[in-house]
C-alpha cells in the first residue's frame, strides 16, 4: 500500500506537467526537460515533507555511482542533485528527437560539461586529510552483536542478548579506549537515569575514564497507569547515565500510527498494540542534540546522535548554530533479512556526511555498521550478518 501512495507522486508530476504543456504550448524540448525537472524537485520536497515525510531513495542519491560525482551536494544538498540528475537523465531526448534545432542541441551539450564540472569538482574538492578521519582524536569501538530480529525481544532471550554485547565489548582489551558504541535498543531493558542496577550491569563494558552509547527504551510516567516511552540513545559513564536523546523522527506504522488518537474508536487499536508492541506507539523526541565527549587526549569533541531512520531526513540532523564534530548513527536494519535494505540505507547515511562535510560512525544489530569520511567514503566496514 505504501509503495502505492508514493506511486501518486509521480503520477501528478506527470499530469501537471502535461497540463501545463499544452496550456502554454510548450514546445521547445530543453524547455520541457527544465519544467519537468522543476516538477520533480518541487515534488521531491513534498513528498520529504507532507504527512511527517518520506524522503527515502531521492533521485539524487543516484550519484553515489561515483563518490567524487557526489561532492556537490555539500553545496546543493540531496534536492539539488535531484533537480541536476533529472536533468542529465533527459539529456539524450535533446538529440535524438526528430526535426531537432539548435538550441536543443546546444542545451545538451552545455549539461554535458556541466555534468563534467560536477564531477572533476568532486576529484579536487576531496581533502585528503578527510582520511586521517578521527583517529588522532578519539578511540571509539563499535559493536555488531548480529542478533536475529525474531530473537530480539523474546522474554527468554534478553539476557543473553545483553549478555553477548558485553562478551564482544571485551573480545579485545578495553585499554586506550574512550567509549564503545552498541547499536539502537542493544539493552534491551527499560533505562531511566535512577536505574542503578543498568548501570551496573554495564559496568564491565564501560571502558576506564570512558564511555558507552547505547539504544535502549526509555520511560517516564506522566500520571496514574499513563507512561510515555521513547526509543533513545543513552550515554553512561562508570556511575551513572551522563546523556540521552530522544529519537525525533519516528517510522509511521512501525513506531507509531499516524492519526491514532482520532481513530482509536476503530478496530485500530488491536493493530497498534501488533506494530508497536503494545500502547499507541513511541513519543517523538525535541530533534537535534549535541553532546560532549570528554575523551583521554583531553580533546572535548561534540557529537551529533542519530537514531536508525531520522538520518534521510537531511535538514533535520543539525541545529546550525551548533555544528558537531561528528555524528553516531544507532540503527537496526534486521527487519529487512538479506535483502538490499541494509546496503540502501548506508548509501543515504554516507550522503548526510557529504552533505555537512562530516565524518560519521554507525553502528547496527546485523550490518551494516561503518566509519564514513566526510566525503561519503566508507573506510572500514563489517557485513550484514
Amino acid at each position: 500500500l505504501i509503495p502505492a501512495l508514493m506511486a501518486l507522486y509521480f503520477a501528478t508530476i506527470c499530469y501537471i506537467y502535461k497540463l501545463l504543456i499544452k496550456r502554454f504550448s510548450i514546445s521547445f524540448t530543453y524547455k520541457k526537460i527544465i519544467l519537468f525537472s522543476i516538477f520533480w524537485l518541487i515534488f521531491e520536497v513534498v513528498r520529504s515533507n507532507l504527512f511527517t515525510g518520506f524522503p527515502w531513495n531521492l533521485l539524487g542519491y543516484v550519484w553515489l555511482f561515483n563518490i567524487n560525482s557526489a561532492q556537490a551536494s555539500s553545496i546543493f544538498g540531496v534536492y539539488g542533485m535531484s533537480f541536476f540528475a533529472c536533468l542529465i537523465s533527459l539529456t539524450p531526448v535533446l538529440f535524438f528527437k526528430q526535426n531537432n534545432n539548435f538550441k536543443n542541441k546546444f542545451f545538451g551539450i552545455f549539461l554535458i560539461l556541466l555534468f563534467f564540472v560536477n564531477y572533476f569538482f568532486g576529484v579536487f574538492s576531496i581533502d585528503e586529510n578527510y582520511r586521517k578521519n578521527l583517529s588522532h582524536l578519539v578511540k571509539l569501538r563499535l559493536v555488531q552483536a548480529n542478533i536475529a530480529q525474531k530473537d530480539k525481544w523474546l522474554d527468554e532471550e534478553k539476557y543473553q542478548n545483553f549478555k553477548k554485547h558485553v562478551e564482544l565489548t571485551n573480545s579485545k582489551p578495553l585499554a586506550g579506549i574512550d567509549a564503545v558504541i552498541w547499536s539502537e535498543t542493544s539493552i534491551p531493558f527499560v533505562v531511566d537515569s535512577n536505574n542503578s542496577s543498568i548501570t551496573q550491569a554495564l559496568s564491565t563494558a564501560i571502558p576506564r575514564g570512558g564511555y558507552l552509547f547505547s539504544g535502549a527504551l526509555r520511560v517516564e510516567e506522566k500520571g496514574e497507569g499513563d507512561y510515555k516511552i521513547w526509543n533513545s540513545m543513552f550515554v553512561f559513564d562508570e556511575n551513572s547515565v551522563k546523556n540521552y536523546y530522544d529519537k525525533r523522527h519516528l517510522v509511521p506504522f512501525g513506531e507509531y500510527v499516524p492519526l491514532h488518537k482520532y481513530l482509536s474508536f476503530l478496530f485500530i487499536d488491536d493493530v497498534v498494540d501488533k506494530i508497536t508492541g503494545g500502547g499507541s506507539g513511541f513519543s517523538e523526541g525535541e530533534g537535534a542534540k549535541m553532546i560532549e565527549l570528554k575523551t583521554s587526549s583531553q580533546n572535548n569533541l561534540f557529537f551529533n546522535p542519530l537514531l536508525c531512520y531520522e538520518v534521510i531526513f537531511s535538514r533535520e540532523i543539525v541545529d546550525e548554530n551548533k555544528i558537531p564534530d561528528f555524528f553516531v548513527n544507532l540503527t537496526n536494519d534486521s527487519w529487512f533479512g538479506p535483502y538490499g535494505e541494509p546496503d540502501l540505507h548506508l548509501a543515504l547515511t554516507a550522503f548526510r556526511s557529504i552533505e555537512t562535510r562530516l565524518p560519521q560512525l554507525r553502528s547496527t544489530n546485523t550490518g551494516i555498521s561503518a566509519l564514513i569520511l566526510p566525503n561519503g567514503d566508507i573506510t572500514q566496514s563489517t557485513p550484514t550478518f
